[in-house]
């Protein structure tokens, strides 16, 4: 990764008082990609909680609504295979647990704190 990012940029001073900065060491056209990962980890702001895919971040198809979550009630899903891969790939199975803990905890509070991740 390190090499990726070294091979387009290069980190130097950017003046006495701005600091380091990254500079481009070649021309970057416009659209054109120079990084893209994975994001080792998201959480879905609790607004947007029932308009985007917890998995894929992805809204609903026009006409179609998020699956909830039966255990959780609180996570929203754009199809079973979503469901499934957020299960498999996320260990959703082991967080699931900490999110209904969370959410009792909240419904039996007197006052409810608010939620601390979706």
């Amino acid at each position: 990764l390190r090499r990726k990012i070294m091979s387009v940029f290069e980190i130097k001073q950017a003046g006495e008082r701005k600091g380091r900065g990254l500079f481009a060491t070649k021309r970057i056209t416009k659209g054109e990609i120079v990084l893209q990962e994975e994001p080792y980890a998201f959480s879905v702001y609790p607004h947007a909680r029932e308009k985007y895919c917890n998995y894929s971040l992805a809204p609903p198809a026009e006409g179609e609504n998020l699956k909830r979550c039966s255990k959780t009630k609180m996570s929203y899903f754009k199809d079973k295979e979503c469901i499934q891969k957020a299960w498999t790939e996320h260990d959703y199975k082991r967080e699931s647990k900490s999110i209904v803990k969370l959410r009792q905890y909240n419904e039996a509070a007197e006052f409810p704190a608010p939620l601390l991740f979706a």
